[in-house]
């Protein structure tokens, strides 16, 4: 209860600063965040990255996590590019967000790459929590989309062109 209170306390006035999470009410905020886990990693670390990429010591082939970056520098890198720069606070894995929403979205990690490029203190939300949490809670579903499809870095990251945007605007709406 405690560590959960912290990690509430904490990643609570990070919320706003964030575009993907803006709309999500501070009710859902608090029970996803109670969730969260701290996680510290030096710079030159592999968080995340599809299968054959990276160091791959400890870390799932597929995006199994919504990470809440609280500090430092993430780079996202596409295709062997620097796509962007991710400095906290920012969020990264919201592609589980958009397939809870459409089954055939991908995950980001089937093309990209996330390496902290400085100390980076990241919270980090498993998916089976948010797959529960979210389905059980359709109308926070609903707040987490629209914050990430108004999100112009996170469209930009999950490489989201204006009919894929428009196609899950509709599924948002049909929620």
């Amino acid at each position: 209860p405690l560590r959960a209170s912290l990690a509430e306390h904490i990643t609570m006035p990070l919320v706003n600063d964030v575009t993907s999470l803006s709309r999500i009410s501070q009710r859902h905020w608090n029970q996803i965040s109670r969730r969260f886990r701290p996680e510290w990693y030096p710079p030159g670390a592999f968080i995340a990255h599809p299968d054959g990429h990276g160091c791959g010591q400890g870390l799932s082939q597929e995006m199994d996590s919504l990470w809440l970056l609280e500090r430092g520098e993430v780079a996202c890198v596409k295709k062997g590019e620097k796509n962007s720069i991710l400095v906290g606070p920012e969020v990264f894995g919201t592609s589980l967000i958009l397939q809870m929403l459409d089954p055939d979205f991908p995950l980001e990690t089937s093309f990209n790459t996330y390496m902290s490029t400085t100390p980076v203190w990241l919270w980090r939300v498993n998916k089976e929590y948010l797959e529960t949490y979210l389905a059980d809670n359709p109308a926070a579903l609903v707040s987490f989309c629209e914050g990430l499809l108004v999100d112009l870095e996170q469209l930009k990251i999950l490489s989201i062109d204006s009919d894929t945007e428009n196609s899950l605007y509709a599924k948002v709406l049909d929620l």
